[in-house]
């Protein structure tokens, strides 16, 4: 698959100080480490910082926990991770509202 930004008319935007934050799970079966190194460079590419936290023991689903009941065996609920995803999202908000002050 190849994820390009092609048909954007928005290759000049200065997007250095544009962050994106990805949390996956180690134990994710639909975002393979190799894909999460792809979306980086894409991301990179476009200009974005980009910051991967990839949580042990975490499958998909990991921040609903509806998914305790997912008798699918590649999804779960894990609040650590999700509590850790969550104040990772929070400081990196608080962080650019506070520059956009």
């Amino acid at each position: 698959m190849k994820v390009t930004a092609e048909g954007d008319d928005a290759s000049n935007i200065n997007r250095s100080s544009d962050h994106v934050l990805i949390c996956t799970g180690k134990n994710d079966p639909f975002a393979t480490s190799n894909d999460i190194d792809k979306a980086k460079i894409m991301f990179e590419n476009l200009g974005y910082q980009v910051t991967i936290e990839v949580y042990e023991d975490t499958k998909h689903g990991f921040t609903n926990p509806a998914q305790a009941f997912n008798t699918n065996p590649a999804f779960d609920f894990n609040e650590t991770s999700c509590s850790s995803s969550w104040d990772s999202m929070l400081s990196l908000l608080k962080d650019k509202l506070k520059k956009s002050e």
